[in-house]
């Protein structure tokens, strides 16, 4: 386990069950050419081995905390033994899982919901949807479209005129208001615009409608 730099509590983890292990490996392998996939061919060697890390500690930890979590959660299942039809994720689901909160196709957040759902799909129809499908299917991918979260940042300063005539004003609530607004975007977006975006393009909108 020393190839992927994983502390000696979460390698102990993963090495307790062969079953855990082979997710862990093989769910690596899956993450690595999913990203691959979305880079040019120039990518360095060390740039290679720097992501290889990068995700093989995303997926130590999602198996360690969130997935072992859901095990042991399960309806299906009141032991800490573990076997084949317990494991109710495969490599190519974890990985690309993790591949998708890396390119920022989904947040941490929705990924839960999409792990969760995932393992439900097994447990209850032994289905195993694949996450980009699932996020697609769901509408829970990040909206980072420049022009759709400006169209969301207009229609919300637009809706709430007191808090810009306030904006407008300046002073020490400025700041207090942005986020005021940030917050009713990502809302409105249901949770997947990209916030450093939201931010960034509001306070672009928030100054034109400013000069008004």
């Amino acid at each position: 386990m020393d190839v992927y730099d994983l502390s000696k509590d979460v390698a102990k983890i993963l090495t307790s069950d062969p079953l855990f292990l082979d997710l862990f490996e093989k769910s690596v392998i899956a993450a690595v050419l999913d990203m691959k996939e979305k880079t040019d061919n120039n990518s360095t060697c060390s740039d290679s081995q720097e992501l290889k890390h990068s995700l093989s500690a995303s997926i130590s930890n999602w198996i360690c905390n969130d997935y072992l979590s859901l095990l042991k959660n399960s309806v299906s299942t009141d032991r800490n033994e573990y076997d084949s039809t317990t494991l109710s994720i495969i490599p190519m689901q974890l990985g690309q899982l993790i591949a998708m909160i890396h390119d920022e196709t989904i947040s941490k957040r929705t990924a839960k919901k999409i792990l969760t759902f995932m393992h439900n799909q097994y447990i209850e129809h032994e289905k195993r949807p694949l996450p980009r499908a699932v996020a697609e299917e769901k509408g829970w991918k990040i909206i980072s479209d420049p022009v759709i979260i400006r169209e969301m940042c207009v229609e919300s300063i637009q809706q709430h005129e007191k808090q810009l005539n306030e904006y407008k004003q300046g002073g020490k609530k400025v700041w207090k208001i942005e986020k005021f607004f940030a917050g009713k975007v990502i809302k409105a977006s249901g949770g997947n615009a990209h916030p450093e975006k939201v931010r960034e393009i509001l306070v672009e909108v928030l100054e034109e409608a400013k000069e008004e």
